[in-house]
């Protein structure tokens, strides 16, 4: 197995570099906490990445995960993803990464412990929420229809995905960076999402008036978004309708439901919890002084 092993007070910390290898170790810890785990068991369920850093780490205490971490976030300076760790296993992580002489950029994740892994001096650039839904409360139902997104609607997906960063990041006040989100609307990749599925369009008189997406961690666990409406088209519904629907389809097939909002932007977070999502916890994207997103 190509994973390396420390130990220090009792933790072990094992670092995998095939996602093969950290979901067979994982995949149980991420079943029970696919909440708090969702975007690492989405990474995982993802080919590798090459000449960039790229691991996947547990920490456990005896024969028990206490928590998992990765770095495998494909654009510059990589920062690593960590959930929350109670602080011994936070020491833990931080000590083998000390040994194997990595110095992060930054890390995301659970809002805390993503600011201690940073380091000190650490600076938040995005504070997001994540949410969860048991129960639908349904929205009035908008004109128009819902369609499944081809590869067809690449092109479109690709502006609107462009658009969907633009105007969040100017909403909460931060200045626009299309390098912080460059594969997000990447051409290859939007292709290769339409090609598996789960993108949605909705449609008025046969033109598209709304896009989501929802992302399949794999392990019973769905994630929604993006979530956009063209500015001209937006006071009309369809978002609240389509996440509301989405999110339905989503518990009729026995799965969790989740989303992530920018606690920059309340009316995507009023929108949400009209709509029966409840708040899990919150995250945060922090950087070492001299790093940022755009670095």
């Amino acid at each position: 197995m190509s994973h390396v092993t420390c130990s220090l007070g009792g933790y072990e910390r094992n670092f995998y570099e095939e996602p093969a290898e950290f979901r067979a170790a994982a995949s149980e810890y991420l079943k029970e906490h696919l909440r708090e785990t969702s975007v690492l068991a989405t990474q995982a369920n993802k080919p590798k990445l090459e000449d960039q850093p790229y691991w996947f780490a547990t920490i456990t205490d005896g024969d028990d995960i206490v928590g998992v971490a990765m770095r495998t976030k494909p654009t510059p300076p990589h920062p690593a993803y960590v959930q929350k760790l109670r602080p011994a296993a936070l020491a833990a992580l931080q000590d083998a990464l000390s040994e194997q002489g990595e110095k992060l950029p930054g890390c995301i994740g659970h809002f805390e412990t993503a600011k201690a892994l940073a380091g000190p001096g650490a600076r938040l650039e995005m504070h997001s929420r994540l949410h969860f839904c048991d129960e639908v409360v349904w929205p009035e139902c908008p004109a128009g229809e819902l369609r499944a997104a081809t590869p067809d609607d690449a092109d479109l997906i690709v502006d609107w995905r462009r658009q969907f960063v633009h105007d969040s990041e100017e909403q909460a006040g931060r200045k626009p960076c299309e390098k912080r989100y460059a594969a997000f609307f990447n051409a290859a990749d939007v292709a290769e999402r339409l090609a598996r599925g789960g993108h949605w369009l909705w449609e008025v008189d046969g033109q598209p008036v709304h896009y989501t997406a929802v992302n399949d961690t794999g392990l019973g666990l769905k994630r929604i978004g993006p979530v956009f409406t063209p500015a001209a088209e937006r006071g009309q519904g369809y978002a609240a309708w389509v996440v509301a629907t989405l999110t339905q389809d989503i518990l009729d097939d026995g799965e969790v439901a989740t989303l992530y909002t920018d606690r920059a932007n309340p009316v995507s977070n009023r929108v949400y919890e009209r709509i029966g999502y409840q708040s899990v916890g919150d995250e945060g994207e922090f950087y070492a002084a001299g790093c940022s997103a755009a670095s």
